[in-house]
């Protein structure tokens, strides 16, 4: 992850402690609308643009605006559009009203809408995928939360039925592979919600949630309990990229613990950056990305508004930063939370007055921004997805000059595609025992492995007929896969965990970001007794910790049959680095727990239970020669 470090915003004087706007990631720059004065309770219909850090105020837009509004979501249409849905007025009424702001025209339209329109309400997520607008839960009239899923065309403008769900406010909502997740937020009992909640979507046309009646029985909690979990203390915000769940804390706010101390011990929530993998059922587990020094950023500041395009892989957060702005104060809030929804967060502090410490200063809540760059190939956040259309041409296109593993049907399906078969003019041949070739195009590889553009620089290797000759030590099935991954980013679904675990440390050899996601990433799906020993030692020479980690404690709760695979053996025969830092993990107080069901429970020094077992393998690899 690349920290750029807060920067000081500078252009025009926005309204002053600004919080519960919508500010929306788009085309490089920032918009910000709506919103009230934290302590004179002021409603605004402003509209801010930040360009290059610096603000700007639009005063003349065409059509009409929206009326003063907070609470209310802007969710990015295409490339040019944002959707302004809801809110809460001046007057303290929940609305209902949608406005489309044109960004190539700075025009303000209010289509006209039919079908059951939804209730009035306020920080309710709002998200649009393939034309639809997916309007989920809210806090609406009479202190109520919203349990209806509401879904409107925005080609005709028509609100289909809603659809029961749990109730939330304040959270985040996504579509990822025909499902609604929701992640975060209040629930029912205002409490912080941790579990994700996922509805399935039908498959028709309609995009109605496959629902045979008005219950939300259909919807799933997921409650995923790791090492590494995120807690429900801190403002949270979250944006989905690609298949990757990106979760960021900011502990601008500080919680009374009530219920656990009367005299109102303050309680500092946990801060940084979490991201979970949505692609890896296997392992559904949250990681911290501990990058930097972005826990003491974000600990320093005091963060109010957070952005990020869906699947881009930057990420914005503006706020307070006392080296930045120079605005003094002791960060001594009462609890407040923060809305999430599709490159949109609203600001979320409230029961606020100026004796808590917060000094009103003009535009200081919008007075630094940092910018942080997830993109995987610099610091391996999240990974940017990749055209589908893109990927499967690109496959065809190495399946053509790779005749010997494909067959008519690829070659049919390249002219379906109105491909030209391109020959080959790089060959990079397997020096292991198969010695076959796999064939590539210079220019894909020139593009995409910085290794290859460094062998032509050398002049290190040889031609024949126009066609660059590489060689390469491993067997054939890894150097194909190698050089297919450059043209699709993907690994196919059947290979080996030999195969997996070379590419694994080719990948870090190489520094190649996105073939260690995927290897490392099907390596813990594959993780097993019997090649626990083959992926630790391949995860310790990727520097692959957490992998290597996960392998290891794999080791020490399956070690009989652990010592027993073929893995281990060759670990004591080949892999004395690797024996050394396995050995160096085993703690000091460890205990073998011996059980079965023909024998009775025998407890042993888990070092001096490994020591004989490396002894008696040691020999045996002595006896045979081996």
């Amino acid at each position: 992850m690349e920290e750029e470090g807060p920067t000081t915003t500078s252009g025009v004087s926005i309204n002053n402690c600004l919080v519960n706007a919508s500010c929306v990631a788009q085309n490089d720059s920032i918009y910000v609308f709506g919103g009230f004065h934290l302590f004179t309770d002021e409603v605004f219909d402003d509209l801010y643009i930040l360009q290059r850090n610096v603000w700007r105020k639009v005063e003349y837009m065409k059509g009409l605006r929206p009326c003063k509004r907070c609470d209310h979501s802007a969710t990015s249409w295409g490339h040019d559009r944002i959707v302004i849905f809801g809110g809460l007025d001046s007057n303290d009424v929940f609305l209902s009203d949608l406005h489309v702001l044109n960004l190539s025209t700075m025009t303000w339209t209010q289509p006209l809408m039919s079908g059951p329109i939804p209730t009035g309400r306020g920080k309710h997520s709002a998200i649009i995928e393939d034309g639809k607008l997916y309007v989920y839960g809210g806090w609406c009239a009479s202190d109520t939360i919203s349990n209806h899923l509401n879904i409107l065309d925005l080609e005709t403008f028509v609100w289909q039925a809603p659809v029961a769900v749990k109730p939330r406010h304040s959270h985040f909502s996504f579509l990822f592979r025909d499902a609604l997740f929701v992640y975060g937020g209040i629930s029912e009992s205002l409490e912080p919600a941790a579990e994700l909640l996922v509805l399935p979507l039908g498959t028709s046309t309609e995009g109605i949630p496959n629902q045979a009646s008005s219950n939300n029985q259909n919807q799933t909690e997921l409650v995923i309990h790791s090492s590494q979990s995120p807690g429900t203390l801190g403002q949270r915000f979250a944006q989905i990229c690609g298949n990757v769940l990106v979760l960021l804390i900011v502990p601008s706010l500080c919680y009374r613990q009530s219920t656990l101390d009367p005299e109102n011990a303050l309680v500092r929530p946990s801060c940084g950056l979490w991201t979970l993998d949505l692609a890896d059922c296997a392992r559904l587990a949250w990681t911290q990305h501990a990058a930097d020094s972005l826990p003491e950023t974000l600990a320093s500041g005091e963060w109010h508004y957070f952005t990020m395009a869906k699947h881009c892989p930057t990420l914005y957060v503006l706020g307070i930063n006392p080296g930045v702005s120079g605005v003094a104060r002791e960060p001594v809030h009462q609890f407040g939370q923060n809305q999430q929804q599709e490159g949109v967060a609203v600001a979320g502090v409230s029961n606020l007055s100026p004796t808590n410490g917060l000094l009103p200063n003009d535009d200081a809540y919008l007075a630094a921004v940092l910018k942080l760059d997830l993109e995987f190939s610099t610091r391996g956040v999240v990974h940017t997805p990749v055209d589908k259309r893109l990927v499967q041409d690109m496959g065809l296109l190495f399946d053509a000059v790779n005749p010997s593993n494909v067959g008519p049907a690829v070659e049919m399906a390249a002219r379906d595609a109105g491909m030209k078969t391109v020959s080959h003019d790089v060959e990079i041949q397997s020096q292991s025992g198969d010695c076959a070739s796999v064939f590539a195009h210079r220019l894909v590889l020139l593009t995409t492995w910085s290794h290859y553009a460094a062998i032509e620089r050398s002049g290190m290797y040889a031609r024949s007929g126009g066609v660059i000759i590489v060689t390469m030590p491993e067997r054939y099935e890894t150097v194909r896969q190698l050089v297919k991954h450059f043209y699709t980013d993907a690994l196919d679904g059947n290979l080996s965990v030999e195969t997996l675990s070379t590419l694994l440390v080719l990948s870090n050899m190489y520094n190649l970001a996105s073939l260690k996601r995927l290897a490392t990433s099907d390596l813990y799906a594959r993780l097993h007794a019997s090649n626990a020993t083959l992926i630790y030692v391949s995860a310790l020479k990727s520097l692959s910790t957490s992998l290597a980690q996960t392998a290891l404690k794999h080791m020490m709760t399956h070690f009989g049959a652990v010592v027993k695979s073929e893995g281990f053996r060759d670990m004591l025969k080949e892999d004395p680095q690797a024996l050394d830092a396995f050995w160096k993990s085993v703690p000091l107080q460890s205990r073998v727990v011996a059980h079965g069901p023909h024998s009775k429970r025998r407890e042993g020094s888990f070092r001096r239970e490994a020591h004989l077992a490396l002894q008696r393998y040691s020999e045996d690899v002595t006896d045979t020669g081996g």
